[in-house]
Formats: structure tokens, C-alpha cells, sequence
């Protein structure tokens, strides 16, 4: 007795779906490397933003406010050789530089709604009941995918859920969003569906990643073209060549500062010769 040659049907589509199955986990695997490139130069801004500020703020406002000062004298100084009463003169100057004043104050006074995160992506407007409750869910799968006996991508999952902590903290769905299509699992469909279904499901998969993608590239550029990351390209050239960027700095504003504190101790003893002249006249 023969035995029949066991035939094996494969349906044709199959290795099309093969290729499909493969592009969307290379797609994804993008999803993931971008998110994580564009939170770690969030980060970097950040950081460059905040020793800015910290070293900084404090000698930009001192020349802004003698800068002021000094326009202040030269209308003071332009009113009194105009023949204009003492008394006139101070409360045209205050009238004059009043909002100027409460902008430079506003200006460097510290914002208490100000992000105190390193992602600098806080969300802009507040979340309705849908949202958070989309953000829990999202954050929650998240972390039950991420569980430090996992390591999905083949990223330490310590560096993975601070990541995804920090964007829970922040109200950042977005980025939750883009993690969770980036670890998605391809295994995961249902493949007691017929190939044309399998197929259809993955093509639909296809186009959502590549708007994820879209959005990404987009967000990465818009980043790129700040004035923060100017800020840390040319602080990390510095590093490079083996100098301080924000020392330079603050040395330059100072001698400006210098500079305009010359000239406005020059203004005042002019306007103070002036008014030594009109009260002599007056006597």
C-alpha cells in the first residue's frame, strides 16, 4: 500500500503578508527610535535652557534695567533742556517707562505655572474627563508591557518607564500614544483570519504608523529650528573645543553692563548740572 504524498496548501498571499507583517515592524521600531530621540533632545534643551537661565537671568536683567535707566535719564535730560518744571519732568518720565518697568519685571520673575520637568512637554491646555481617563489607560498598559521582568525594543526597562513615568507626570498622551505603537506586537493578531483579513488589518496598521511617523517628523523638525536647540548646538560646540559658553557670556553682558553704567552715571551728572543751573536761576 502507497502512502499519498502529503500536500501542504499555502495560499499565495501569504508571503505578500510575510513582507507587510515585516515593514509595519520595521515602521514601528522607528515609531519607538524616534519618540525616545525626540525625548532625549527635549531633555538636553531642556537642561541647557535651565543653566541658561540659572547663569544668566540675573546679569541679562541688570543691563536691561540700566539700559532703562539710561533712557530714562535721556528723557529726563531732553525735558530739562526744554525748559519743562522739575516736578513735570518725573511724572512724564514715570508715566513714560511705567509699563516698561512691569514688563522687564514680569519678564524675569519666575513663572509659577512653568514646567519643573526635564520633557518640557507638558500639556498646553487641560485634559477633559476623556482624555484622562484614555491617558490612565494608556500608562497602565504601558506599564504592565514595560515590567522590569520585560525588555521590549531591547531598552532597559528602568530607562523605559522613567520615560514613560516623566510623560504620565506631564500629561504627555502624546507621547505615551507613540510608545505604545512603537511596542506593539504583531503576534498578537488573530490568526485564525483569513490571509486577505490578516492582510487588510495589516495595511490598515501600515497607514496609522506612518501618520505616527508623519507627526513625528514634523515635531522632531519643529524642535530643530528653535531657538533652545541653537542654544545647546552651540553650547555643545564649546564643550567640544574645550570652552565654557555661558562663562563667555556672562563675561560679555558684563561689559556691556559696565559699558552702560558709565553712561548712565554721565547722564546723571549732566541732568543734575542742569538742575543745579535752574535752581540758581530760580534763587
Amino acid at each position: 500500500m502507497r502512502l499519498s504524498a502529503l500536500t501542504v496548501f499555502v495560499d499565495p498571499q501569504q508571503p505578500e503578508l510575510d513582507q507587510l507583517q515585516e515593514k509595519l515592524r520595521s515602521m514601528r521600531k522607528q515609531v519607538m527610535r524616534m519618540t525616545v530621540d525626540l525625548e532625549e533632545l527635549n531633555v538636553a534643551i531642556w537642561s541647557v535652557e535651565q543653566e541658561y537661565q540659572l547663569r544668566l537671568s540675573r546679569v541679562y536683567r541688570e543691563l536691561e534695567e540700566t539700559e532703562l535707566s539710561t533712557q530714562q535719564f535721556q528723557l529726563r535730560l531732553r525735558l530739562a533742556r526744554e525748559g519743562v518744571e522739575t516736578g513735570a519732568i518725573e511724572n512724564r518720565v514715570v508715566d513714560c517707562f511705567k509699563s516698561r518697568w512691569e514688563r522687564l519685571d514680569n519678564l524675569y520673575s519666575p513663572d509659577p505655572n512653568a514646567t519643573n520637568t526635564k520633557s518640557g512637554s507638558t500639556s498646553s491646555e487641560p485634559f477633559n474627563n476623556s482624555q484622562q481617563e484614555q491617558l490612565q489607560q494608556v500608562y497602565h498598559q504601558l506599564a504592565k508591557s514595560f515590567h522590569p521582568d520585560k525588555a521590549p525594543m531591547n531598552l532597559p526597562d528602568s530607562e523605559m518607564m522613567v520615560r514613560i513615568n516623566r510623560a504620565y507626570e506631564t500629561n504627555d498622551l502624546k507621547t505615551l500614544l507613540r510608545i505604545q505603537e512603537g511596542s506593539a506586537d504583531i503576534a498578537s493578531m488573530d490568526k485564525s483570519e483569513s490571509v486577505i483579513v490578516q492582510k487588510k488589518r495589516i495595511e490598515w496598521s501600515i497607514r496609522r504608523t506612518k501618520r505616527f511617523i508623519g507627526d513625528l517628523t514634523i515635531e522632531i523638525s519643529r524642535v530643530k529650528s528653535s531657538e533652545g536647540y541653537r542654544l545647546k548646538t552651540t553650547f555643545d560646540d564649546c564643550q567640544k573645543n574645550g570652552k565654557d559658553l555661558f562663562t563667555d557670556l556672562v563675561k560679555d553682558v558684563q561689559r556691556k553692563t559696565n559699558r552702560a553704567k558709565q553712561h548712565l552715571q554721565e547722564l546723571k551728572q549732566k541732568f543734575n548740572r542742569i538742575l543745579s543751573i535752574k535752581r540758581r536761576v530760580e534763587e
